[in-house]
């Protein structure tokens, strides 16, 4: 992925199919004069939805995670007999009882 990174907005504004612009600084002024100055057509993202949006991505890749890691447990303990289905033996060999 490439990220343009520039101090002028212009150099911003000016890019070829500008379409979202994520504003990272928290410093309000530069908040104000992007949303003042931007082209007609691109949103603009304040710091707080940026941290939102990568809290929620990062939900999502430990959720994805974790779903693997059941399908690998769940493969597992159904390859693996239990015991209603794995006879064993109770008792001594003299006598034994099995089950």
């Amino acid at each position: 992925m490439k990220l343009f990174v520039t101090d002028r907005l212009e150099d911003l504004f000016a890019l070829q199919g500008l379409n979202l612009i994520i504003e990272l600084t928290g410093v309000v002024a530069l908040q104000n004069e992007i949303y003042s100055k931007r082209p007609a057509g691109v949103s603009v993202m304040d710091h707080k939805a940026a941290r939102l949006l990568w809290d929620l991505i990062q939900i999502e890749a430990k959720k994805t995670d974790l779903e693997k890691e059941h399908q690998i447990l769940e493969q597992r303990s159904r390859s693996t007999p239990n015991s209603s289905s794995t006879p064993f033996l109770i008792g001594s060999w003299s006598s034994p009882w099995i089950w």
